[in-house]
């Protein structure tokens, strides 16, 4: 069996990671950075530095052009600015409408591209797919729409399905907190020094987006500092 891993330089996809190399061995795993256009250029460096550290196959997929006219502040061309503040309180302020970190299905998309690649590469193959989806995403209704555990669901039968019951769907950190992760990385011994979280792309994490603040509350729960900020 083959695990891909979409891989975004973060904590939760190098946490996802770790567990896909202990359960079928770096030699197994393949991990997968899509370009959708985000401002966080970083994102693939760090990716990169994740990849070498465990050893482990490298691939990057664009999809840019899907997303070149999207609104979302997260996208480099969408001249939006990024709200500030945890993800319940841009919740909260947006009277119903989507955060303004929503990229309209971009896991939808984002999965259905790394299961064509997947089943390119390694035709009849049993593999399964990685994604960093956690219970943080899920509270609330969910802060993204397709982090939420029905979407999960949906998307592993329809992947399932279309590629004759060879690739699944696996969201392993959906039943964790951000502090589960931080204590599931430190067990796992997760690098997360060279983990870069922050949606802005400057020289140092802004400390002020909601990501930024999940993180920080996360190493705090556990009672140590985040490493990457040392």
């Amino acid at each position: 069996m083959k695990i891909f891993v979409l891989i975004s330089g973060g904590m939760d996809s190098a946490t996802a990671l770790a567990m896909a190399v202990k359960k079928v061995g770096a030699k197994n795993v393949v991990t997968v950075f899509i370009n959708y256009g985000q401002k966080a250029k970083k994102e693939v460096e760090y990716s990169k530095k994740l990849a070498d550290y465990y050893n482990v196959k490298f691939c990057t997929y664009d999809l840019s052009e899907v997303f070149k006219n999207s609104t979302c502040a997260l996208i480099e061309n969408s001249g939006k600015e990024l709200n500030t503040g945890s993800f319940l309180d841009q919740q909260q302020s947006s009277k119903g409408n989507w955060i303004s970190s929503y990229v309209p299905f971009r896991n939808g998309l984002i999965l259905s591209a790394a299961a064509s690649l997947a089943g390119n590469l390694f035709p009849n193959t049993d593999i399964e797919i990685f994604y960093g989806a956690h219970k943080d995403d899920l509270l609330a209704n969910g802060y993204y729409a397709d982090c939420t555990e029905e979407f999960i669901d949906a998307m592993d039968i329809a992947v399932n399905k279309g590629t004759y019951g060879k690739i699944h769907i696996k969201a392993p950190l959906k039943d964790m907190t951000k502090d589960d992760i931080v204590k599931q990385g430190i067990a796992l011994k997760v690098p997360f020094e060279i983990t870069w979280s922050c949606y802005t792309d400057e020289e140092k994490p802004c400390g002020k987006c909601a990501s930024c603040i999940l993180r920080e509350e996360g190493f705090s729960k556990n009672g140590i500092k985040d490493p990457a900020v040392l």
